[in-house]
């Protein structure tokens, strides 16, 4: 089933072209990892999609009732003095519009006690977001964006960030979300780290170079184009990553 459609899509920043004819469709269950160069439009494009930037030219059409997850790049420096509970972070991604920390209704608290228990964060909840580890702060990002129980999720580079170690859990969370049929976006430098959980590639670079089966991009040129340039540094004055 179609969730997503993305046509003829173009996006400026003042007179720069990020991208520029962007075309494809998201169906349900898939697993998409967005793949190249630094400045080839990656974050620019999730961002259009989540009508966070305007878009130049084309369409994003989202089929009737579909609703979006998003979770952006984790900055590595951590601020320890941000005040908000764990709890607290993850009931805004049910509040929209709404002042925290009023009209919370039962259902909501329901909702985000049954998402903390999901992401074993449980025991966090009334800590801190800025005590914890890299790890755990994800895992409570990653609840905030899930609470409103999304039928699509995005995530930028959601883990840049983590210690090898504790990128293996969140990955295994991932796939597992996955099964239940979510469909996931996955923005990443790192394609061959999570090959085995993605089904199709996304290879951006301010046009679509690419976009199938992870097993047929695993063996193409394109491929090897992607590595050829993951290391290369692209000038741009704007944010058009």
């Amino acid at each position: 089933m179609k969730q997503l459609t993305v046509e003829e899509l173009s996006v400026n920043y003042g007179r720069y072209t990020v991208l520029r004819d962007i075309s494809f469709t998201i169906e349900k269950g898939d697993f998409v990892g967005i793949v190249g160069p630094n400045g080839s439009g990656k974050t620019t494009l999730i961002k259009t999609i989540l009508g966070l930037h305007p878009a130049a030219g084309g369409s994003i059409t989202l089929s009737e009732g579909i609703r979006l997850g998003y979770l952006p790049q984790l900055n590595a420096r951590r601020d320890r003095t941000f005040p908000a509970s764990v709890y607290e972070i993850v009931a805004l991604g049910l509040l929209g519009d709404k002042k925290f920390p009023k009209h919370i209704s039962r259902k909501d608290k329901a909702l985000i006690r049954s998402t903390l228990a999901e992401m074993e964060i449980e025991n966090l909840k009334h800590r801190r977001i800025g005590d914890l580890s890299g790890g755990q702060q994800q895992r409570v990002l990653l609840a905030r964006s899930l609470v409103s129980r999304p039928d699509i999720l995005i995530l930028d580079e959601p883990t840049s960030a983590l210690d090898p170690s504790i990128r293996d859990s969140y990955f295994q969370l991932l796939a597992e979300l996955n099964r239940q049929g979510m469909t996931i976006l996955f923005v990443t430098h790192d394609i061959a780290s999570i090959g085995s959980l993605v089904n199709k590639v996304m290879y951006l670079d301010r046009e679509l170079i690419f976009f199938g089966d992870y097993e047929v991009f695993a063996h193409s040129d394109k491929m090897t184009a992607y590595f050829g340039h993951v290391h290369e540094h692209v000038d741009c004055e704007v944010d058009c990553d």
